[in-house]
């Protein structure tokens, strides 16, 4: 039985201490590290590239905070890596508010490719975004209390009228 966390997870009665639980904790919020940092690295630079891939790693980083969101709740929100001490909690609704904020503001920077463009392959693009967006929609009423079925509509048919993805 694996010490019971098999058990505690089949019956949503896990502890933090569970190494599956803890290690997607540990994992995602390396994803957001990474990412400060490496912003952190490109900033300086000012060059059309790097100013074009910070905006993919605000959006990757908004990618690991959703699911951050919608495992844990509240989570702290990290946006520097040089951050020493350790992070308050910022409660759901904020966690979800920061979310919104970096997918909308970063998707107009991001290029508009289907998964059979080789140069982009395996990036996060606008319709990355809009999929994250619309994942969020979807549950918002989960994280917040108000239901974004319109904004989750309109998220879909962004990706779905682009004609570059297939079901």
């Amino acid at each position: 039985g694996d010490g019971g966390h098999w058990v505690r997870l089949k019956l949503h009665t896990y502890r933090a201490s569970d190494p599956k639980l803890r290690d997607t904790w540990d994992w995602l919020f390396k994803g957001v590290s990474v990412c400060n940092r490496v912003r952190e690295i490109m900033e300086p630079l000012g060059t059309p590239l790097s100013q074009k891939l910070i905006f993919e790693l605000r959006a990757l980083r908004a990618i690991y905070y959703y699911w951050l969101l919608d495992m844990f709740g509240n989570v702290p929100i990290s946006t520097d890596f040089q951050q020493a001490e350790p992070l308050p909690n910022n409660t759901r609704q904020e966690v979800y508010n920061f979310v919104e904020s970096e997918l909308i503001a970063t998707m107009p920077e991001l290029e508009k490719t289907g998964p059979n463009d080789d140069a982009t392959y395996g990036r996060v693009n606008y319709y990355t975004t809009q999929a994250v967006l619309a994942k969020l929609y979807l549950n918002a009423e989960v994280y917040t209390g108000t239901a974004q079925w319109d904004k989750c509509i309109a998220a879909c048919d962004e990706i779905i009228n682009s004609t570059l993805f297939k079901l």
